[in-house]
């Protein structure tokens, strides 16, 4: 009895996480306006992504600049048909593509604590380490804070002053 009682738990624990859920969050991002193509059942919209990759590296690339496109395909696609806004599925867990500047912009300031990073690659983990590009919570914050102040605008304009008279400097020397 416990078994079926074990077994029945599991059976609606996967039920929800694979059919219900997608359909409620589908529903609420559908009601503030963002669509995206339909989910499919544990893949997402996986191969739908993997076959538009494909398709675009058998082609060669030409010489221009505009490479939406090949970089992402997914939303050079959907973009014209769901708007700038597109909800896209990664297996059951949704992905928001985005190309408004302002929402990128609070995306990226506020990660770590309304929105969250993905999981990286181990490989490209190992590779990057444990800094502000995988970082996430309190750590991501730490890190931001410290970085923030390699950019702001007052050490920019001593930064480029310096850089000109360097780049004076070196002009001078290989034509003087």
């Amino acid at each position: 009895m416990l078994i079926f009682i074990l077994l029945l738990v599991f059976i609606a624990r996967i039920t929800y996480s694979i059919i219900l859920l997608p359909c409620i969050i589908s529903r609420h991002f559908h009601k503030q306006g963002i669509r995206g193509p339909s989910y499919h059942l544990i893949k997402g919209n996986s191969d739908e992504i993997r076959g538009m990759f494909a398709e675009v590296q058998s082609k060669p690339m030409g010489l221009c600049h505009d490479i939406v496109h090949r970089v992402c395909p997914s939303y050079h696609r959907w973009a014209p048909l769901y708007g700038k806004t597109v909800l896209s599925w990664y297996g059951s867990k949704p992905r928001l593509i985005m190309s408004n500047p302002v929402i990128i912009k609070e995306v990226l300031l506020k990660t770590g604590e309304l929105f969250e990073k993905l999981n990286p690659n181990p490989s490209l983990k190992r590779f990057y380490g444990e800094g502000i590009l995988f970082s996430k919570g309190k750590k991501w914050t730490i890190y931001r804070s410290i970085a923030s102040h390699a950019f702001k605008m007052e050490r920019s304009k001593v930064k480029s002053l310096l850089f000109y008279r360097v780049e004076q400097c070196r002009v001078a020397n290989s034509y003087g």
